[in-house]
Formats: C-alpha cells, structure tokens, sequence
C-alpha cells in the first residue's frame, strides 16, 4: 500500500507537470496527449490514465469536482471529491484521473489528482447478477475527441472529464462525445453497461458551489 501511495504521489506530479504546459487556447477543457514515457509513468497506478487542463473563464468562480457510478441506466453512486474556487489566482487547473482495474475485473480504483489535491476511491463493478464485465471502452481521453471537441464552461454548467464504459456479453453502447455536456452524455447511458465518469459542476461563486457540495452530501447519508 505505502508502496503504491508512493508511486501515485510521483506519478501526480509527472503528470499534473505534463499538463500544464499543454494548456488548450480555445476549449475551456483540453484532454492532454501523454508521451510514450508518461504512459509507462502511468500504467504503474492504472491501465486508464486521463489528464486534462481546465482554462476557468473570469465569471466561473467555484467548481465542484465529483466522480458517478451508473449500473442498468440509474446513478448508484455519486460522490464529491472536492470544492472550492479555481486552483490558483489565472484560473488554471489541471486533473489526473487513473482508473486501474483489478485482475478479476470485480473492482475499480480512481485515482483522482488536480492541482491542489489527491485522493482515490474503490468502486464495484459487479452488476445486478454478481458478473464481472469482460470489457471496457475510454472516453473524452485525448485519443477520443476530434478537433470539434470544444468546451465552453459558464455558470451552472455540468461538464463530463473523463468515463470508462464497461461491457458484461453485451454490444457495447458507444456515446456521442459532443463537448463534454454532462447531460447530453447521460442521456444516451444504457441499461446493459455499468459507467465510471469524472463530473466538473461551475458556479458564479465559491459559496454557490460550496452550497451545491453540501446538498452533495447530504444525499449520501
């Protein structure tokens, strides 16, 4: 455990590093492309590194970051991983988001890095019959988007970073990308897969997201 503690620690940094300095100059949200050695960085902590740079407009002053788990069409999980206001005083943030599976494909580990912090979460991903999913498909990674991905983000917006769709015998269900709009990426999850994505929420004021996160938690008790 220490030992892996350790190799995410290193491997946020490497990777938050490579992220600044490919900051995107139109979309407000970049996917970064990761050289050949940072995906060997990466595959230490996972087999599903996501890295993107987040460009906050002036109006956008608070942000909540939260990471769903979607099972047979309805949300079973949600939780906040952080809040607050943008990451530093021009308004940039970088995420690292690592998904790493076990080897009998029954759990998931999200490791989530941003700017400012690092935590992780173990996620079931056994369905209603206790099967395990034998496939997976990435997306909004930056081999998945086109150049037409483009991100506006404005207050009161709910933005999808990253997602891995899991697959148990059956087609897998492929999703519009369109430019990261939560709800539009929601609306086309289907009742066959299980799904694991990274959700960014923007208000006009750290106290509006702070109030956002609260409703948050409640909910989960």
């Amino acid at each position: 455990m220490k030992k892996n503690l350790v190799l995410a620690s290193i491997l946020a940094v490497s990777l938050l590093a490579a992220g600044c300095s490919q900051a995107g100059k139109v979309s407000d949200v970049t996917p970064v492309t990761l050289t050949e050695r940072e995906k060997q960085i990466a595959a230490l902590s996972g087999e599903y590194p996501f890295v993107v740079d987040v460009n906050y407009p002036e109006y956008v002053k608070g942000t909540v970051l939260s990471y769903e788990v979607w099972k047979n069409g309805s949300m079973v999980e949600n939780n906040v991983v952080m809040f607050g206001g943008s990451a530093d005083e021009n308004n940039k943030e970088s995420f690292t988001m690592i998904y790493d599976i076990d080897d009998d494909w029954k759990n998931c580990k999200l490791n989530l890095s941003s700017t400012s912090a690092r935590t992780s979460f173990d996620i079931s991903l056994l369905n209603k019959d206790e099967k395990a999913p034998n496939a997976v498909m990435p997306s909004f990674g930056a081999e998945d988007v086109g150049e037409e991905y483009n991100v506006k983000l404005v207050p009161g917006g709910s933005y999808v970073l990253s997602a891995l769709t899991y697959s148990y015998n059956n087609a897998m269900e492929s999703i519009d990308h369109k430019n990261g709009d939560y709800k539009d990426f929601t609306s086309e999850i289907g009742k066959n897969n299980t799904y694991i994505l990274v959700r960014l929420d923007t208000f006009d004021s750290e106290k509006a997201a702070e109030k956002y996160a609260d409703s948050m938690l409640v909910n989960e008790e």
